[in-house]
């Protein structure tokens, strides 16, 4: 990815993936790689808990059924094989996609960063890595 943006004329990159759980390692493996890269400076990247789905399921407005109790969207997790389970995919399907009757894009485009972000720590965490690329490239 920055490598990438090393060949372009790019003000930076940014790069957003699944946690997958996996803990802090994907982050500092991620982290490492652009900190041995030519562009350091020119990187954001997000790591979503445990998922994408989970930034979705932070937006407290698209949720019509409430999360499994104690569990806020980044914390969710879960058999991949079990619908019923706490996986973020099945759980974006059980809260939001069923009872509006809802595809996945659908859910995106009603999602609103805004709302998301006070109630997901890694999507703040990502959120000020953006800020922090575009105010040092001028952007802002």
């Amino acid at each position: 990815m920055i490598a990438l943006a090393d060949q372009t004329t790019a003000y930076g990159a940014v790069l957003v993936l699944d946690n997958d759980h996996t803990g802090d390692r994907r982050l500092a493996e991620l982290r490492a790689g652009v900190a041995r890269s030519s562009l350091p400076h020119r990187a954001a990247i997000g790591v979503a808990r445990e998922m994408v789905e989970a930034w979705v399921l932070a937006d407290p407005e698209l949720l019509v059924k409430q999360l499994p109790a104690g569990k806020t969207s980044e914390e969710l997790w879960g058999a991949k094989d079990d619908g019923a389970s706490g996986y973020p995919k099945h759980v974006l399907k059980r809260c939001v996609l069923e009872p509006r009757r809802w595809l996945h894009p659908d859910a995106v485009a009603a999602w609103s960063f805004d709302r998301a972000r006070p109630h997901a720590p890694s999507l703040d965490a990502f959120a000020r890595e953006v800020e922090r690329l575009a105010a040092e490239q001028g952007v802002v």
